[in-house]
């Protein structure tokens, strides 16, 4: 009998919203006899952890967010990358047969971390760089030299639409894995 393929998934956090949304569809959905789920919420907090199926192992990388936020900044500001990949690595300890960021973010970067750990990687594309004016600060110089590098180290890219994959690629230009993939939407 073939074992089931275990899946890590990282989301910052499980407050409102349509990626949350979507990724409780998934994970509702998904066959529990052909995977093991590991659910990394960067930060465990939202109306959405109650929905949660059981099935599903729940692992938190930050207790508080003032911890969250010196770890982050250390890393995003300074380049201080070793609190975040240590933390990282001591929170997630299994192996996987795929890794995936469902909203990509600099948490996606924690693939990289545990590259040795996951066979294969992905990060969702949920919404707009250029709309978004979180991340649109970070499409410019040296922080887009560090995305280019993060996006080279995973194995695929996954938009919610054509639109969000063709404004990544006027960005970033085109990677060789990617794909499109609606999120799921619960009908019943």
């Amino acid at each position: 009998m073939r074992s089931k393929k275990r899946i890590l998934i990282i989301i910052p956090s499980l407050v409102g919203g349509g990626a949350e949304k979507a990724l409780i569809n998934l994970l509702t959905n998904l066959n529990t006899s052909k995977y093991e789920i590991d659910l990394c919420v960067v930060e465990r907090k939202g109306i959405y952890l109650d929905y949660v199926p059981d099935q599903v192992k729940v692992l938190s990388l930050f207790s508080s967010r003032f911890t969250r936020k010196i770890i982050i900044e250390l890393y995003r500001q300074l380049n201080i990358g070793w609190p975040f990949k240590y933390l990282t690595k001591r929170t997630i300890t299994s192996k996987y047969d795929v890794g995936i960021c469902f909203c990509d973010s600099i948490y996606s970067d924690m693939l990289k971390f545990l590259d040795s750990r996951i066979v294969k990687s992905a990060v969702v594309l949920q919404n707009s760089f250029k709309n978004d004016s979180h991340k649109k600060k970070f499409i410019k110089g040296k922080h887009k030299t560090r995305l280019k590098k993060r996006y080279n180290n995973i194995d695929i890219i996954i938009g919610v639409s054509q639109d969000v994959i063709e404004e990544f690629n006027s960005i970033f230009g085109e990677y060789d894995q990617q794909k499109v993939i609606f999120n799921p939407i619960d009908s019943g």
